[in-house]
């Protein structure tokens, strides 16, 4: 009796360390995706934080909160918004699909919402009302740097970290 080896397409094989340009949402074998994590950066006095939002809000708004606010980012279910000059009011909104796809878009800010994915040098800015995926690595930057007053107002700049589930795909769970 031989035993025939399965036979292993390129297509099929990926290296270690290496990262599938396409990949758009979870791989058969990996966990789901049940939300995204957004890593907030420093910003000139201000220290880095961590938003975390799960998928059955279904949809997260980004903008920009009111002058007189003195916080600078309020969260909650299905909202982001930071005092910042150079986000809109109504900038953007992430969107979780049923199968577990992440898609960020632009709803016609003034200075733009950027992504770049991880492992490239530059990010693009998004059109207007055509989503973009999120893949985990991600980093998000809303608005753009302007000069003001003889500052320069800074952008708000953040990881996307998918969150995932503690389970994979089809695991057997004891309960």
């Amino acid at each position: 009796m031989s035993m025939v080896p399965d036979v292993v397409s390129d297509d099929e094989i990926q290296y270690i360390g290496s990262r599938h340009s396409a990949l758009s949402s979870p791989t058969p074998f990996q966990s789901p995706v049940t939300g995204i994590v957004l890593h907030v950066a420093a910003s000139h006095n201000e220290p880095e934080f961590s938003l975390t939002f799960h998928k059955s809000v279904a949809v997260v708004h980004i903008g920009r909160r009111p002058g007189s606010d003195p916080n600078d980012c309020e969260h909650g279910p299905g909202r982001a918004l930071f005092r910042c000059a150079v986000v809109s009011r109504k900038h953007a909104k992430i969107s979780f699909s049923d199968n577990g796809t992440i898609h960020l878009c632009d709803i016609g800010s003034h200075h733009g919402t950027h992504l770049r994915h991880a492992g490239e040098a530059d990010s693009r800015m998004l059109e207007a009302g055509q989503p973009a995926t999120v893949l985990d690595g991600d980093v998000i930057t809303f608005g753009k740097p302007v000069g003001r007053n003889n500052e320069t107002v800074r952008p708000v700049v953040l990881g996307a970290i998918w969150a995932l589930s503690t389970h994979p795909p089809n695991a057997n769970v004891r309960r």
